[in-house]
């Protein structure tokens, strides 16, 4: 259809539903495939983790589902390194590999089985530098679940009685952390440098949640209500996240089983992580620098939530509005955001994204998007005003509207702050092309032109190593629209 001067198109009804934060705005993504495969498992305890970088390890089956293959995955570079084969140079049939988290300085936790012929097959935790692809080897039977920004590794170890004990490793020795008193121990996260948290047995053989710090193993009790705990994660403000699954490793790794969360402050103060309604057991592993905790729970179907302070949001299609989850690799049809994993201080969210139907499901990052309706004022359009261009209402663009021009030779300019930029138009018959300017850089010509109409549709997207003011000048070559303007910060 070829657009008037003026005119009302009323395009297919695209209903936009989507949870509010705790200000009452509604948090808008971009979606990228973090992964790089079309077979990610993010159903363990520790297989999915995000840092403030943007960068994500994560744990796939790579096609064969025998056995785990832990990656990790660049925001600014869009690729994955296979951990195994690139820092080990081990071959999937003869070895696997789990990733368990990411510090700003490229160094990685996880173990790994079947590369030590002494250790006859058993787990043997690492840390694996995929910068210099350098890597240290810890003893058998032991699993790493974290390294903090010092490169200290955290985790559980079987020690020569058969007994799961905690570990701490500096970068040159192997320490046992002790327990409360019982028999056994395990280190889950760090956030700082000879810190952990993890949880260990009492002498009454419970197991409670614990803070090692200064060579001292501290108890930090139980939430009302709970007989047995432990510690997940903690972040740099000594916010921790803890549930009631506990189960020793034995050199297995991953699975713990839990069904209720809570946070605990530094000062002591627990609070229960309330679960959806409907809901049955959550699974929560990372708590973020905000306090922000994301997890996943199943009420009629998996859901992916974001926690904080009291206040939760559940993640859905609808938060991510201009067609992204439709171009993850490996999903043919009908994608569904079924979990969410780990997040980060710049509110950038780790999720699953699953096949409806089938049981391929991809690791997705989350970036929050600011949007720039097409009548924001932030947008300047030259010449202003005159009869060849309209604003229309259209059911499914974004806000429910678009501008039109009618002809060539007019601009719209947006001066912003951020690491991309996308342009989001309609496309169909009658639609033409427009040149796109970056910083004053000409970036090339982009077309609407289509043999069918469709809105919220990515005609232009571009992004820059880091942050910074750029300015986006779009010049049209004849009938073109404008929905929106996209940019994220991270």
């Amino acid at each position: 259809m070829t657009r008037g001067v003026v005119g009302l198109l009323v395009a297919a009804s695209m209903l936009t539903v989507a949870v509010a934060d705790a200000h009452g705005a509604t948090t808008y993504y971009q979606a990228v495939d973090a992964a790089g495969s079309d077979a990610v498992s993010s159903n363990g305890y520790w297989d999915v983790f995000l840092n403030p970088l943007g960068q994500v390890t994560s744990v796939n089956c790579g096609g064969e589902c025998d056995g785990p293959r832990g990656a990790a995955w660049s925001e600014s570079t869009n690729t994955a390194v296979d951990v195994g084969s690139k820092v080990f140079g081990c071959l999937f049939e003869d070895c696997f590999w789990t990733t368990t988290s990411i510090n700003g300085s490229n160094q990685i936790s996880g173990w790994i089985q079947g590369y030590t012929a002494a250790c006859n097959g058993a787990d043997q935790a690492f840390e694996a530098n995929i910068a210099t692809n350098t890597y240290s080897l810890m003893r058998c039977n032991s699993d790493a679940y974290f390294v903090n920004a010092a490169g200290q590794l955290v985790g559980g170890y079987v020690n020569g009685r058969g007994v799961e004990r905690a570990f701490l490793w500096d970068g040159k020795t192997f320490k046992d952390l002790g327990t409360l008193g019982g028999a056994q121990a395990f280190a889950t996260g760090s956030a700082a440098t000879n810190q952990a948290v993890g949880c260990s047995q009492t002498k009454s053989g419970a197991w409670h949640p614990f803070l090692y710090k200064n060579g001292t193993m501290t108890d930090l009790g139980l939430p009302t209500g709970f007989s047995d705990g432990c510690a997940y994660a903690v972040n740099a403000n000594g916010l921790i996240l803890g549930g009631d699954g506990v189960t020793p490793q034995s050199g297995y790794g991953g699975n713990f089983g839990q069904c209720r969360l809570w946070t605990r402050s530094a000062i002591g103060t627990f609070t229960i992580i309330k679960p959806p309604a409907g809901a049955g057991c959550l699974s929560g592993q990372h708590i973020d620098l905000n306090g922000v905790v994301a997890f996943t729970a199943y009420t009629t179907s998996w859901g992916g939530y974001l926690w904080k302070a009291g206040h939760l949001t559940k993640l859905t299609g609808a938060n991510v509005p201009f067609g992204d989850l439709d171009t993850i690799s490996g999903l043919i049809s009908t994608p569904v955001l079924d979990g969410a994993s780990s997040s980060n201080l710049h509110g950038q969210v780790a999720v699953d994204v699953a096949e409806f139907g089938s049981d391929l499901s991809a690791t997705v990052l989350l970036t929050p998007l600011k949007i720039y309706n097409d009548t924001n004022s932030a947008i300047i359009y030259s010449p202003a005003g005159g009869g060849n261009q309209s604003e229309l209402a259209v059911s499914g663009a974004w806000a429910n509207n678009l501008h039109y021009w009618a002809y060539g030779g007019y601009t719209a300019t947006l001066k912003f702050t951020g690491k991309s930029v996308r342009m989001v138009g309609e496309i169909g018959p009658g639609l033409d092309t427009a040149s796109v300017a970056l910083d004053g850089v000409n970036r090339g010509t982009v077309s609407e032109t289509a043999s069918n109409t469709a809105q919220r549709q990515t005609i232009f997207q571009y992004s820059w190593p880091t942050s910074g003011t750029h300015t986006i000048k779009i010049t049209t070559a004849g009938p073109f629209t404008l929905d929106a303007l996209a940019t994220t910060k991270y």
